[in-house]
Order: C-alpha cells, then sequence, then structure tokens
C-alpha cells in the first residue's frame, strides 16, 4: 500500500500463521485503536495521536506458544 488517508481505520490483515504446536501469530497494518485498548485511554489516545498525525500503526498478535 501506498498511503493510508489520515483518520482512516481499518484491520489489514498483511501475515498470519500457525505451528503445530499450536503457536500462532498474525500482523495487522493500521489496527483500529478501539478495538485492542478497551479501558485503556492513554494508550487509546497516543494510538489515535498517531494515526491523526499519518503515522502507519502495525500489530502483531501472537497466541498459543508456550501452553
Amino acid at each position: 500500500m501506498d498511503r493510508l488517508e489520515p483518520g482512516a481505520t481499518q484491520d489489514i490483515l498483511t501475515a498470519r500463521g500457525s505451528r503445530p504446536d499450536y503457536c500462532h501469530a498474525s500482523v495487522y497494518l493500521n489496527p483500529s485503536p478501539w478495538t485492542y485498548t478497551s479501558g485503556k485511554q492513554k494508550v487509546r489516545a497516543s494510538l489515535a495521536s498517531a494515526q491523526s498525525a499519518g503515522m502507519l500503526l502495525v500489530l502483531v498478535r501472537v497466541g498459543g506458544c508456550g501452553v
């Protein structure tokens, strides 16, 4: 992607994978700050500020590893 419009919020899944031991990971570009920060007002404010400044956010979610 070349650029995102300022203020645009949408999760764009760019990569994901898993292993036989149930470890998995996903990478999202431009995640919505509201989806992943319930109850964390300072984090929400920081992420919203970064997005409004035109910064591209990247979210990496990992789960199931070491269980």
